[in-house]
């Protein structure tokens, strides 16, 4: 699990956001993904839930499912995992992401995509 809190300040009102990130262990895709502002429940959380199946959004009261197809990086399983790629020497090759709503292509550092 890894977790993320930014801090957002200066002319506008000081904001605080916390993402939380439950991985895989080895492959580093995501098994659920939460937002929120760290003091209660989070505002947005998403599950993937191999075992059924559904990747499963909700936000506030409102909660959708779709089948669980393929592998998925949430924002903060996706740095972890190209950080692991490229530290273990892939980095000079074109990797594939798949996040929910697009996939992702990362060019290799220091290249034209």
């Amino acid at each position: 699990m890894a977790r993320v809190q930014t801090d957002f300040g200066g002319v506008l009102p000081e904001i605080r956001r916390v993402q939380t990130s439950r991985m895989h262990p080895r492959a580093l895709t995501s098994q659920g993904y939460a937002e929120g502002d760290g003091r209660g429940r989070a505002s947005f959380e998403t599950v993937f839930d191999r075992r059924s199946g559904l990747i499963t959004l909700r936000q506030g009261k409102d909660e959708v499912s779709q089948p669980l197809t393929t592998d998925y990086h949430d924002p903060v399983s996706l740095l972890l995992w190209l950080r692991l790629r490229c530290a273990s020497g892939a980095g000079d090759e074109r990797l594939h992401a798949q996040l929910t709503g697009a996939g992702a292509d990362p060019a290799p550092a220091g290249s034209r995509a």
